[in-house]
């Protein structure tokens, strides 16, 4: 399984990573901005994203509606996010496949994203 994440801290997309390819057994594509994410999404064609909410510039939000906006780009996309309950409610109204939790478990984290997706 490919997988996009789009993080803008790279200590997370480091722990991200190491989790998801050598806990996961995937390939992990990564994304420091909201701009970079747009770009390796249609470029790398990854089976699922992760996508940070809170980033400067284009934030993960932004980030989601242009590639929902994007004709005929289907690709699950999970929100990581460390926000309060309410504001999860409100990513949750915005359509995502899912919403993870930072901080996240490293050592599961490779399966609660397959149980999202269903596989």
């Amino acid at each position: 399984m490919n997988v996009l994440v789009i993080d803008d801290e790279e200590e997370a997309r480091f722990i991200l990573r190491l989790s998801l390819e050598r806990i996961g057994g995937m390939t992990v594509i990564e994304a420091a901005t909201g701009e970079e994410g747009l770009s390796h999404a249609t470029l790398a064609c990854p089976d699922v994203i992760l996508l940070d909410v809170n980033m400067p510039g284009l934030d993960g939000m932004d980030t989601f509606r242009a590639l929902r906006a994007n004709v005929g780009f289907d690709v699950p996309i999970i929100f990581l996010t460390g926000q309060a309950r309410g504001d999860v409610d409100h990513l949750a109204r915005l359509g995502p496949t899912g919403i993870m939790r930072k901080p996240f478990n490293p050592l599961t984290l490779a399966r609660e994203l397959r149980e999202l997706l269903g596989s």
